[in-house]
């Protein structure tokens, strides 16, 4: 299983936030994969854009202080991160520097506003993931799955959420834009507001469904992972030319 992510949908919201702005600054970890593929995405999302880019490598949560310094050196509007161990573990520390320096804070989780982020863009997709990772366990001790020709599943709507306390300490004004979109705001005294989007995906959650339209849909989600061997041959034949 894999979560929805896109880097083109963060930088997109940030210009909602931001229409002018011509600096972005990055911090990830350079001991994660994932770390430096996300600040290469970023870098060519925005680039292509004419926004520049500054980046910020890390090996630890120690370093990220020093990170956000040379950032506010570059001249940059607004910190945005990949996906990638350090700065989800240092997310807090990460958006308290950012408060001192006066920089919002942009990650491309939806949830990320409730562990200090100004503005999360993206998905949240942890319940919808422990229900299909259901759907594949349960097909594959019934015997009616192999799980050696089945792709990877992309979970996970995207959704908008603003933190006004995080903003109101880093000196930052939500724009109208951004505010229209967003499905969940924490507001400056620590409330939560929801709005009508998000709390029918929540209900949705708790519908009871009965087993035989149930047992439908889970084979054809799992019909629609299935890899026919027209597809695995392309697949390993890009590899191949990818390797060669």
């Amino acid at each position: 299983m894999s979560a929805a992510l896109s880097y083109d949908y963060a930088i997109s919201v940030l210009l909602m936030q931001d229409p002018d702005i011509e600096r972005i600054g990055v911090i990830h970890s350079t001991r994660d994969a994932s770390g430096q593929f996300g600040a290469q995405q970023i870098m060519e999302s925005a680039e292509s854009l004419g926004i520049k880019i500054h980046t910020a490598g890390v090996v630890a949560l120690a370093d990220l202080r020093a990170a956000a310094n040379s950032l506010v050196d570059a001249g940059v509007g607004a910190i945005m991160l990949p996906l990638d161990a350090i700065t989800a573990s240092g997310l807090p520390i990460i958006t308290e520097i950012a408060s001192e320096i006066g920089l919002p804070v942009f990650y491309p989780s939806f949830s990320a506003i409730y562990y200090g982020a100004t503005i999360g863009a993206g998905s949240s997709p942890m319940y919808a993931n422990g229900i299909n990772l259901g759907r594949i366990l349960t097909a594959h001790l019934n015997g009616d799955v192999d799980l050696a020709r089945l792709g990877i599943g992309t979970t996970g709507e995207f959704y908008v959420g603003v933190n006004l306390d995080s903003a109101e300490a880093q000196g930052v004004d939500i724009s109208e834009a951004v505010m229209d979109e967003a499905v969940a705001v924490i507001e400056s005294d620590g409330t939560t507001k929801l709005n009508p989007r998000l709390l029918a995906a929540i209900a949705r959650r708790g519908k009871i469904i009965p087993l035989e339209q149930r047992q439908a849909d889970d084979q054809a989600w799992l019909d629609s992972l299935h890899c026919a061997d027209e597809m695995i041959a392309e697949q390993q034949a890009a590899l191949d030319a990818a390797n060669a």
